[in-house]
């Protein structure tokens, strides 16, 4: 940590801040034009800086806009401040992050460290995973319904104003919703290697930033895996899947081991003092939970107008409206998915997140972003015709007058919802009603996933293994054998027998039988010489004396 100091909001920390940006850039702009997706990344980074940079000169609390973005910073700038001091420290101690969700607050020190205390700093990385955001659901929609929607679907994500609004303060809501679609993107790419490190990587990030929405991702994706496995129990390797998930679990005790340090019961006592401020302790009952998952999705009222709701939530207001219209058509789409085993890919992650959302105390409506892409998702594959989706979003209004009329017992409120519907349904009647956005059903996306998930036979790698032997042989120096039969001549015997042992690609597949065999004349091979091969268990034990007594050494 010598030499920290040097980039404290000097003109090297902020050179290299910037590089660091422009490079994130240049990255993301080649990728989007790669892809043919260069207008709506653009776009979308061009809405999210300039909503950030009003909100920051409307903000007059220095960028902050909520008690989180406020704390977070708080938490960053003394993590920061240490590591200026030279001191390794860890974020998740009470006088910093004060659970295990260090994540956000680690990175935001990382900000500090090279610019200072500078929000706008830190929101600006948050501008650039939003962005990012929309080329990787560009991405996985072109993976689950083809090429041809990655731009509408990205289009989507762009303009959405709910993630706009949440790109544009200081919260871990874009870097949560870039982790997780990154580690389903990457999910649907198994088992290459890439795939799988970056899948790894989005949930350790997950785990220390906003570990609800890791368990979400790991339910789905062991969901999918074992439905696939169910559906095709004839072609998957059952043994690279039980490896896999050998892995994975190593893997997380050997994290758990790392962030122990030797003291397991800390990190528990850790874990449920996490689990303690995200909520769960709270005990609203079932009921409760009933009432909290579709009044996520709703929320907040845009319609209301109260002492209590004049806060920076307002700025969601426009996004609800637009939410309202979408929310039929992704209905339609997960309708359309429910024959398919790819729709656990949407309905599960949704699922997850809003129940985990209403356990949590807090703003439910605000941990709703990391749902929205999943949401768009579905509104692509629910969309069929210009009409039908303006009707839709008749319908969908036509019920939000309903719930305004019933919240704020005001029949104005929903007549004006209800005549604004009703304008869209004769608009509707305009639109053609050809299904010409209508777009293909994922077919054997899990089917195919799961098949290529195998294991090396076990032919090529004890081959490999005999060729590792061999080299190793190879490059080792040669050792001076002693005169006569002593032990290094036994042992090179057994070394030979044992290279014996893999195989011959023209055998590769001969059964168990044939391989017990091999083994067993291996075993012959080190017993004495043929000529006593079928003398009685007594002549044997003598004959293997002998032959320890011809490796001693010889004394006198």
């Amino acid at each position: 940590m010598i030499g920290l100091s040097i980039f404290q909001a000097g003109p090297v920390g902020i050179a290299l801040f910037a590089s660091l940006v422009a490079a994130a850039l240049y990255a993301l702009l080649r990728h989007a034009v790669r892809l043919h997706l260069l207008a709506p990344v653009i776009v979308a980074l061009v809405v999210r800086l300039v909503v950030m940079v009003v909100a920051q000169l409307a903000s007059g609390h220095g960028g902050a806009f909520y008690l989180d973005d406020a704390g977070y910073s708080r938490e960053a700038a003394l993590i920061a401040h240490q590591w200026l001091e030279g001191h390794v420290i860890n974020p998740s101690s009470y006088q910093y992050a004060g659970s295990l969700a260090f994540g956000y607050q680690t990175m935001v020190a990382c900000i500090f460290l090279l610019t200072g205390k500078s929000m706008v700093a830190g929101k600006l990385i948050n501008v650039l995973l939003g962005t990012a955001t929309v080329l990787l659901v560009g991405l996985l929609s072109g993976r689950l319904f083809g090429t041809s929607t990655m731009r509408r679907a990205a289009w989507l994500m762009a303009l959405i104003p709910t993630s706009v609004w949440w790109s544009a303060v200081l919260l871990k809501e874009s870097l949560v919703a870039f982790l997780v679609i990154g580690a389903m993107l990457a999910f649907t790419y198994w088992p290459r290697r890439g795939a799988v490190v970056a899948f790894a990587l989005a949930m350790g990030a997950l785990a220390v930033t906003r570990s609800p929405a890791m368990l979400a991702v790991m339910i789905t994706v062991l969901s999918a895996l074992g439905i696939g496995a169910i559906q095709q129990r004839r072609a998957i390797d059952f043994r690279a899947t039980l490896t896999y998930l050998a892995l994975a679990c190593g893997a997380l005790l050997v994290g758990f081991a790392a962030l122990s340090a030797g003291h397991p019961e800390a990190v528990l006592h850790q874990i449920g003092h996490t689990l303690g401020r995200l909520g769960l302790e709270q005990r609203q009952g079932v009921a409760g939970v009933a009432v909290a998952i579709p009044k996520s999705l709703v929320s907040p009222y845009p319609w209301v107008f109260t002492r209590a709701t004049h806060t920076w939530d307002r700025a969601l207001f426009p996004g609800m409206w637009v939410w309202y219209a979408l929310l039929p058509t992704a209905t339609v789409g997960l309708w359309r998915l429910r024959g398919r085993a790819e729709v656990l890919l949407f309905a599960l992650p949704i699922g997850a997140l809003l129940t985990f959302n209403a356990l949590t105390a807090g703003f439910t409506f605000r941990q709703r972003s990391t749902v929205e892409p999943f949401l768009l998702l579905l509104v692509v594959a629910g969309t069929d015709s210009w009409r039908w989706v303006a009707r839709r979003a008749a319908m969908g209004y036509l019920l939000v007058a309903l719930l305004a009329t019933a919240q704020s017992r005001s029949p104005a409120t929903g007549g004006v919802i209800a005549l604004v519907a009703l304008t869209l349904e004769l608009l509707a009647r305009r639109l053609p009603s050809t299904p010409t956005l209508q777009v293909p059903l994922p077919s054997n996306v899990l089917r195919d996933l799961v098949t290529r998930i195998r294991m090396p036979s076990l032919t090529s790698a004890v081959a490999a293994s005999a060729g590792t032997v061999a080299v190793a042989r190879a490059s080792a120096p040669r050792a001076t054998a002693a005169p006569g039969r002593g032990t290094a001549d036994r042992v090179k015997r057994l070394l030979r027998a044992f290279r014996q042992v893999a195989p011959h690609p023209r055998i590769a597949r001969k059964d168990l039988g044939d391989r017990a065999s091999a083994w067993l004349a291996i075993l012959r091979q080190a017993a004495p010489h043929p000529r006593t091969a079928n003398k009685d268990l007594g002549d044997r034990a003598s004959a293997w004396l002998a032959i320890l007594r011809q490796a001693a050494p010889h004394h006198g």
